[in-house]
């Protein structure tokens, strides 16, 4: 090997060297800027995780929530048909209640109108027993007007 070569040679090593020495510099910057944005992200997706766990909780909170009063409705809503049912039982008898009622009513209306029919016939017989006693008791004071002078000679 040429002696003149080795310090071209050396040279040529001392700039590679001093290149490779700065691109592992830039490496380690661009890496460095790497792990920083990596960590940025990552703050900022654990602050998005904790927002959103909160979130969760909040909603199961709510849920939670609505859980109750939908068994709350339901109960209530169980009660309230049970109480209709048992209306429309009522309802039923009372309507019952009421056709006998009506049917009562009608056959006492009847029975009403037969004792008038009937109260209009003794009325009419009354006045004509009234009549006929009447006529009787002019007969009987006719016929005493007329003992009366025959018990006078006696």
């Amino acid at each position: 090997m040429d002696p003149a070569i080795i310090p071209i040679i050396t040279a040529v090593i001392g700039v590679t060297g001093t290149v490779a020495v700065g691109y592992m510099g830039f490496l380690h910057n661009r890496l460095s800027a790497a792990k920083s944005a990596e960590q940025a992200m990552i703050e900022r997706l654990e602050k998005r995780l904790d927002k959103q766990d909160a979130e969760i909780k909040e909603l199961e909170q709510k849920l939670a929530k609505t859980e109750q009063r939908a068994e709350t409705l339901e109960r209530e809503n169980d009660q309230l048909k049970e109480r209709v049912r048992k209306l429309e039982g009522e309802r039923a008898a009372v309507e019952l209640l009421n056709a006998t009622l009506t049917a009562e009513n009608e056959r006492l209306k009847t029975d009403l109108q037969t004792a008038t029919r009937h109260n209009g016939e003794l009325l009419a017989q009354v006045n004509d027993l009234e009549f006929e006693n009447q006529a009787q008791a002019q007969k009987i004071a006719e016929l005493q007007g007329r003992l009366a002078p025959a018990g006078d000679c006696l």
